[in-house]
């Protein structure tokens, strides 16, 4: 472990290594407790050994000062880099011979050894290859071969190192060896990876089969084109591997090849970036290319690439007719001239040709060719025209994104966490570049649970920046389309560009022109251009006629670019949308509970009008509040910094309106976020807020914290605010009654019915009869309870509350249960139980089904009563995962009438 810390050091010398990544090469995921600690051991360890002092102590954790000529790697690379330059045989045998088997053979199986000794075994053959070429160029091939048969059976898949043997073993008169060498790689490359030889290597078993003369005068490896290359082009890329999910892709278009009738074929692969549209292009490619005996052309136009400037129709072109064969065309010649000369190259040929990464129609349109038997194989993200087979590429399957990822990051993984590997295959989109690059990622951390990684994925913030590896970024593939927009001469694309960022602001469950017309106050038909635009260049989708979503992963994207709008652009857009979200939640509200006046919530609103969701079931509620109350907090935090005042009305809205959804999915932070926002830019509503924030400690089981914020509010309150007077007093008594002080509880509750009484609202006289009930019944007075029950019963019923007739009767099984009436329990338990049917809420049912359990645990029915527990802690596991809850906490049934 000594040794690992110093590898770790070493590989980053000269820079700060933070303690955190030293604990990551050395233990992965698990790290013991201890970790740090057992790192400062090692650390003065190693200092005793060292003859100078250059393990330095850090802020952020140790640097080792050694020159790079110190480091046997480092003067290994200069070594094979100065030996290039000079053409040095004796540089390159002074560096190989500081190689002295695999690397980091000798310290502890860490997670730093399987990250590094990768990258350092390609140091060294690199270095091998480069002066396998030298001894090749010299005509010294024979004293290559041992050494080459050698590296070739520790790398049977490495295809340099066996093309350089071919042409060693070749010129020592030994071809057979040769062609042998080449079948065994092909055939593992075909068995193992599912794929071919590159094309160097296929040529050079052809040039060998030719007995070709020229092969025996080559100057370096590599360079030769081999025969034939001019008349019949063979420029497929590798098939792209593992390939998974697109069989069904694969044959229909195949079967579109085949009903062709000999015309050719013009066929548009297009989609979303990252949807592995180039993947299928090559793979379509290699299973076609027997049908085209003239050969396969590839050009890449570099649509996919940041920064690469866009080829223009010409230089398309003139592309296609190097490949052809002959010289590359002059920069003066005219388009219309190279086309007459490209198509007299296509005469009587059966050619292949795949252009991959197109921008838009104009760079190959001049490309189609219209010779029998010829076909083009385009793959764009947008929709191009002149497509006789137009073929939408969609993100993977479900099954087959888990597959993908398992065959990257490892079989038994996926197998061992099929849950976290479904949740990161949606996570990425189900994008095969997303989830190549979270897999590779996942390889190089074998020591990481595939739930580490999904929960890394789950902050929305930092997944585009984990999804990219190496020179491969997800979030430069996106932002390809959208600089495209930007740049375009077409006003409709510019708005297009300029709607984009405003998307990030909020996320809906769908875009409509109305929503966009809102955001922007465009017209109708100017916003659903616009959308259409970004639905060209596949930023968003259509689900359904005139309803638009963007992608999983590129609304991440759009919520960046919301963050960096000027801030008046954002405050307009923020008060759209603040009175879109008022107007959704009162909705979800009057959905949920059945009325809209929510704790003295106005009957009508401004924003009513407004179209926004609908549901019609309590579950469908609380999904879309699951999804959308961070985007509402967000919101709204950014309307009140900007001096937005809808922002703090939208708060409370949102406080009152959700009030059943914050009580029950306890998102804390969330709920103390709204509070904040009131208590930093609306005074007038401090005590509304202090109030939810003593509900939040209450919840928690922090009484004291509780207390101190009612204390806060009660300081603040105005006695005409009759709400909040009521809610200050409601929650007094429960602060009371939780800390055994049923008389003080007694006195609170009635003061609160009494306000309840005076405001005329209902729903307060119902909380307040059902928490007197509840005291009650915890004092030995459940028959007195009844009564006030059934009363707080009817009046839920009358004003259509149904989270609080679920409450109330929860309620009234409590004190039956208290009066020993366990039968009467469980009569009127599926009443009871059809309510939260009703509802959906897991903390409801929880409650319900506790109580029955322990009525038929008093009845003797055990196994009744130990079936209704395990239900109730399955709904308790389930209620919510972004606060660390407290089962027993949400058990006590006083904490689930806290407003």
């Amino acid at each position: 472990m000594q040794r690992a810390l110093l590898a770790s050091l070493l590989s980053r010398s000269g820079s700060a290594v933070p303690v955190s990544t030293i604990v990551d090469d050395l233990w992965g995921h698990t790290p013991p407790r201890t970790a740090v600690n057992t790192i400062r051991n090692y650390v003065r360890r190693l200092r005793s050994v060292f003859p100078q002092p250059v393990l330095r102590s850090t802020t952020a954790g140790y640097r080792l000062d050694v020159r790079s000529a110190q480091v046997d790697v480092h003067r290994f690379t200069q070594l094979i880099e100065d030996a290039s330059a000079a053409e040095s045989l004796a540089l390159f045998d002074q560096a190989l011979a500081l190689w002295r088997g695999d690397p980091l053979t000798n310290i502890a199986e860490v997670p730093l050894r399987t990250l590094l000794q990768p990258r350092l075994e390609e140091v060294y053959l690199g270095g091998v290859e480069r002066m396998a070429e030298l001894r090749l160029r010299h005509g010294r091939h024979a004293e290559l071969i041992a050494g080459l048969i050698e590296l070739n059976g520790q790398y049977p898949l490495r295809e340099r190192l066996c093309q350089q043997l071919m042409i060693a073993l070749y010129r020592e008169g030994r071809a057979v060896d040769a062609l042998a060498r080449y079948r065994r790689l092909r055939d593992r490359l075909v068995t193992e990876l599912g794929m071919e030889p590159g094309p160097e290597l296929r040529r050079l078993e052809a040039a060998i089969l030719r007995e070709d003369e020229d092969l025996l005068a080559s100057v370096e490896a590599g360079q030769n084109p081999g025969p034939g290359r001019a008349h019949r082009p063979d420029q497929l890329p590798p098939l792209v591997v593992p390939f998974v999910g697109r069989a069904d892709d694969v044959r229909e278009l195949m079967d579109r090849f085949a009903t062709s009738d000999g015309s050719p074929v013009h066929c548009l692969l297009y989609g979303q970036g990252g949807a592995g549209k180039s993947a299928l292009a090559v793979r379509l490619g290699h299973e076609l290319s027997g049908r085209y005996r003239d050969g396969v052309l590839y050009t890449d136009l570099g649509g996919s690439t940041p920064g690469l400037p866009t080829r223009s129709p010409a230089q398309v072109i003139a592309g296609l007719m190097t490949g052809l064969g002959g010289a590359e065309p002059g920069p003066d010649v005219d388009l219309g001239t190279l086309v007459r000369s490209y198509r007299a190259r296509l005469r009587g040929r059966r050619v292949l040709i795949i252009v991959d990464n197109v921008v838009s129609a104009q760079q190959v349109q001049a490309a189609l060719p219209d010779e029998p038997g010829c076909a083009l194989i385009a793959t764009s993200r947008v929709a191009i025209s002149g497509g006789d087979t137009v073929f939408h590429v969609d993100p993977l399957s479900g099954a087959a994104a888990v597959d993908l990822l398992g065959r990257v990051a490892g079989a038994r993984r996926v197998r061992d966490e099929p849950a976290a590997a479904r949740a990161i295959a949606t996570l990425c989109g189900r994008l095969p570049l997303a989830l190549r690059l979270i897999a590779s990622r996942a390889a190089l951390r074998p020591h990481w649970s595939l739930e580490t990684w999904q929960r890394l994925l789950d902050d929305e913030r930092g997944r585009l920046d984990l999804l990219r590896h190496e020179d491969v970024d997800v979030r430069a593939s996106f932002l390809i389309g959208l600089d495209g927009l930007r740049t375009s001469d077409d006003p409709v694309d510019q708005d297009a560009a300029s709607l984009f960022p405003l998307l990030g602001l909020l996320s809906p469950p769908y875009l409509t022109a109305a929503l966009v017309a809102a955001l922007t106050g465009w017209p109708l038909i100017r916003a659903e251009q616009a959308l259409e635009a970004l639905l060209t260049v596949q930023m968003v989708y259509s689900p359904e006629p005139d309803t638009y979503a963007c992608y999983d992963l590129i609304s991440l994207l759009a919520k960046e670019r919301a963050a960096e709008l000027p801030a008046d652009v954002r405050v307009r857009a923020l008060r759209r949308a603040n009175d879109w979200y008022m107007a959704a939640v009162r909705g979800c509200g009057v959905t949920a509970t059945g009325t809209p006046t929510e704790y003295g919530l106005p009957q009508s609103h401004r924003t009513d009008n407004l179209v926004t969701v609908h549901f019609e079931r309590y579950d469908e509620v609380r999904r879309w509040l699951d999804r959308e109350l961070p985007v509402i907090v967000a919101l709204v935090r950014q309307g009140a910094a900007a001096g937005e005042p809808t922002a703090t009305e939208a708060a409370r809205t949102v406080l009152l309106s959700a009030r059943f959804y914050l009580n029950s999915a306890v998102p804390w932070t969330l709920r103390a976020e709204l509070s904040r926002v009131l208590l930093d830019h609306d005074q007038e509503r401090a005590a509304f807020a202090y109030v939810n924030l003593a509900v939040i400690e209450g919840q928690r089981g922090n009484l004291v914290g509780a207390q101190r914020f009612l204390d806060r509010a009660n300081d603040l309150l105005d006695e005409d605010d009759l709400c909040t007077l009521f809610m200050c007093h409601n929650n007094q008594g429960i602060v009371r009654s939780s800390r055994g002080d049923q008389e003080g509880a007694m006195r609170r509750f009635e003061r609160a019915l009494r306000v309840a009484e005076r405001s005329g609202l209902r729903i307060l006289e119902v909380v307040a009869l059902t928490n007197i009930a509840d005291t009650r019944t915890r004092t030995g007075f459940a028959g007195e309870a009844l009564p006030l029950l059934e009363r707080a019963l009817a009046i839920s019923r009358e004003i259509g509350h149904q989270v609080e007739i679920a409450i109330v009767l929860n309620t009234i099984l409590q004190a039956y249960a208290a009066l020993d009436e366990h039968a009467e329990v469980i009569r009127r338990a599926p009443e009871v139980l059809a309510q939260h049917e009703l509802l959906g809420d897991a903390h409801q049912r929880a409650e319900h089904l506790l109580t029955v359990s322990k009525s038929f645990q008093a009845l003797g029915l055990d196994a009744a009563a130990a079936e209704h527990l395990a239900e109730a802690r399955s709904c308790i596991a389930a209620i919510s995962t972004r606060e660390q809850i407290q089962a027993s906490a949400l058990f006590d049934h006083v904490l689930t009438n806290l407003p």
